[in-house]
């Protein structure tokens, strides 16, 4: 815990509200389930917890997907661009 408060992911004792008092037992209380020698499940449901709650989830999936979504519409709007001056000079020579 001193390490996650080092980190700034929790607040310590002293500057918690009594929200964080009660997210810090929580998170207390799921490390210690994490640790202990029961089943396997309740122990890996705990460290999704602890982990949920502490971690950031990587971003680097959606980057792509907006970057793939961002070159789709630039080639849209190339293509447009084009058929319009094609359109265009058709017009103009009739």
């Amino acid at each position: 815990m001193e390490d996650l408060e080092k980190a700034g992911v929790i607040p310590t004792k002293e500057a918690a509200t009594t929200d964080e008092q009660a997210a810090r037992e929580a998170l207390e209380t799921s490390l210690v389930i994490m640790r202990m020698q029961i089943d396997q499940k309740v122990r890996l449901a705990a460290a999704n917890t602890v982990l949920a709650y502490t971690k950031s989830k990587p971003a680097s999936k959606v980057e792509a997907a907006i970057d793939t979504a961002e070159a789709w519409l630039a080639a849209v709007a190339k293509a447009n661009e084009k058929d319009e001056g094609d359109a265009g000079g058709a017009e103009a020579s009739s």
